[in-house]
């Protein structure tokens, strides 16, 4: 098949992925991938279990994580970049790891906080990171780009947008918006499944793990759900 995941969540991610790290690796062996990248936000807690399912498997271990800064880079307005880091060798690993630890010491637990100087201050050169932009039909396209331009100087060539197909209304526009910026910003864009659960089956599961996260019953939930 020759595709790699690189965004997906497991229930490390709390209240918000519905599988096990290695029901993720299992399927994504029985998928015929060539990777897969357990990327749960500011945490690579799950990465032992899914390295325990592939061991014996083809698919490669990406190590990742996904991460929302608290605070907006100068220019970006409202716009806080949201992204993923993988780590592309054990130094970048160790980068990685280095990164989750100051923003979870610096919070309470279950919660971290991380700020643009962060990521000036922490080497990160051994990573990669796959921006996630925001909606710019709501936050505007100035700050949204602005937001592009500040990472995109951090990382250089190891900086990519990330796009995923979710079937939702509004989809063909948003995706329209991302070829802008890929254009305006010159790079490249990366698809990705925002996956949160291994298999269908699941969606009940992960429907009432996000009416918990937004502390409104299922029914009321609305487009909080996939």
């Amino acid at each position: 098949m020759n595709y790699a995941e690189l965004y997906c969540f497991s229930n490390f991610t709390f209240l918000t992925g519905a599988s096990h790290p290695h029901e993720l690796a299992e399927q994504a062996a029985e998928l015929g991938y060539e990777a897969l990248a357990i990327t749960d936000t500011c945490s690579v807690a799950g990465i032992p279990r899914a390295w325990a399912a592939l061991r014996d498997s083809p698919v490669k271990l990406i190590t990742g994580s996904h991460f929302r800064l608290c605070e907006a880079p100068p220019g970006a307005g409202p716009a806080l970049p949201e992204f993923i880091l993988l780590a592309r060798t054990r130094t970048g690993y160790g980068q990685l790891c280095r990164l989750i630890t100051t923003g979870r010491c610096r919070a309470e637990k279950a919660h971290y906080l991380l700020y643009p100087d962060d990521l000036r201050q922490h080497p990160l050169d051994d990573c990669l990171c796959l921006w996630l932009p925001p909606d710019t039909h709501q936050s505007g396209y100035e700050p949204a780009e602005a937001c592009g331009l500040w990472l995109l100087r951090l990382f250089g060539e190891r900086f990519r947008i990330a796009a995923s197909r979710t079937l939702e209304a509004g989809e063909e526009a948003h995706l329209e918006r991302l070829r802008r910026l890929s254009c305006d910003l010159s790079c490249s864009v990366t698809a990705v499944g925002e996956v949160h659960m291994h298999k269908r089956e699941r969606q009940p599961l992960q429907d009432v793990l996000t009416a918990i996260r937004h502390n409104t019953p299922v029914e009321q939930a609305g487009h909080a759900l996939f």
